[in-house]
């Protein structure tokens, strides 16, 4: 079953996340099915509108034109020039986003739609494909399906469920697929490895959590020398394979402690691959700013 959307300011408030946007909100619909949730907004935008955004779900925005950005993506400056298309934000769960979006000219309503996707649900079908944050990019497709799902959510039948699920599915393969294709720019023009070379090592990575995974192994998974697998996996991913390995370890951690059927701590450590609760301790305070302890508490909150 699904987990609660955090989306109410009470409830994010007390849960560590948050949803903070500037301007006076003109209207607002919502649209509820079982893999998702849908929002469309419309905000008066007086000067500049502040975000600050931080969810437990894979979330899709569409965001109307005339607007430029400055903003901080998990303390990493972003800076945007003044779309005149539709564009799309992908925030992998817990991706914190902070700044603010500056109208084109005074007047400019802020028209945007959000989709919060079940973590559940992200995981069954595309794992972890969709681990990278890709803010305000242009991208038709994936425009034209939020668009099309706000008119559906307009007209709402018995079979809108089915019609999420549907949609949801082919949103995923469309957004997984937007960001291989960034990592094969990224490749060519940076001598990196391919994307379906990332996939296989990713795999490996996934099928061997609970085990010391050495360099020389996943090298040999990605066909390479050790010395050029360093080097053309750290051009590609923007990460060493340790940085990569740890990540993919707190990620599953994450999804153990979440869990109603809570395994223990020294459980959750070792199937990750940590060498020993302490070790796991640290390391996750580190990655998230929360204990172990603490994380599993808000999520079950």
């Amino acid at each position: 079953m699904s987990q609660p959307f955090a989306v109410d300011a009470e409830r994010t408030k007390s849960s560590g996340y948050v949803r903070s946007i500037g301007g006076e909100l003109l209207s607002s619909a919502v649209a509820q099915a079982d893999v998702l949730r849908f929002e469309r907004l419309r905000r008066k935008v007086d000067g500049s509108l502040h975000w600050h955004f931080k969810q437990p779900k894979l979330a899709l925005l569409r965001h109307g034109s005339g607007y430029s950005s400055q903003l901080t993506v998990d303390g990493v400056a972003f800076r945007s020039g003044i779309s005149d298309h539709a564009t799309i934000t992908v925030l992998p769960a817990n991706t914190e986003v902070k700044g603010e979006f500056l109208p084109a000219h005074d007047g400019l309503l802020a028209d945007y739609s959000i989709v919060f996707l079940a973590n559940d649900f992200v995981q069954s079908r595309v794992g972890t494909r969709i681990d990278r944050p890709l803010v305000v990019h242009q991208s038709e497709a994936l425009a034209n399906q939020l668009r099309e799902f706000e008119q559906e959510a307009d007209n709402r039948d018995n079979l809108f469920d089915l019609y999420a699920e549907g949609w949801a599915c082919q949103t995923l393969v469309l957004a997984a697929r937007l960001l291989d294709s960034r990592l094969a720019i990224r490749r060519s023009a940076r001598g990196g490895v391919s994307p379906g070379c990332v996939r296989r090592v990713d795999s490996f990575i996934q099928a061997n959590l609970d085990s010391a995974l050495r360099l020389d192994e996943l090298a040999r998974v990605a066909g390479l020398s050790k010395h050029h697998f360093l080097r053309a996996f750290r051009q590609t991913t923007g990460e060493t394979p340790h940085q990569y390995v740890l990540a993919a370890r707190i990620r599953e951690a994450k999804r153990m402690l979440a869990a109603p059927a809570s395994s223990s701590m020294i459980e959750v450590a070792f199937a990750c691959g940590f060498s020993n609760p302490q070790n796991f301790a640290t390391s996750f305070r580190k990655a998230t700013g929360l204990s172990p302890s603490k994380f599993r508490q808000q999520s079950l909150s």
